[in-house]
């Protein structure tokens, strides 16, 4: 598991950093998905990406787990709230 804190102009070193990191069983944990500074098609396609590498994401704000079933309405719909 690795958790991901990162602000404004930092965060996306950060999380450029943390993603090389990540390996297959891994998960990603942010405290808001508005920390990732990412639109809703880039954490979708983050999301993808993740999920096609066999890594997990967490955002505790919003309650997402994709270890556990995620919810398609629900999880776009916080992707449309943190934009």
């Amino acid at each position: 598991t690795l958790v991901f804190e990162g602000t404004g102009r930092s965060a996306s070193i950060e999380l450029r950093r943390a993603l090389g990191c990540l390996q297959d069983g891994d998960t990603l944990v942010v405290t808001k998905l508005d920390e990732l500074d990412m639109n809703v098609k880039q954490m979708a396609l983050l999301m993808l990406d993740l999920s096609a590498r066999g890594i997990y994401f967490n955002s505790r704000a919003e309650r997402i787990d994709t270890r556990s079933f995620v919810d398609p309405v629900e999880l776009c719909r916080a992707l449309l709230n943190a934009e």
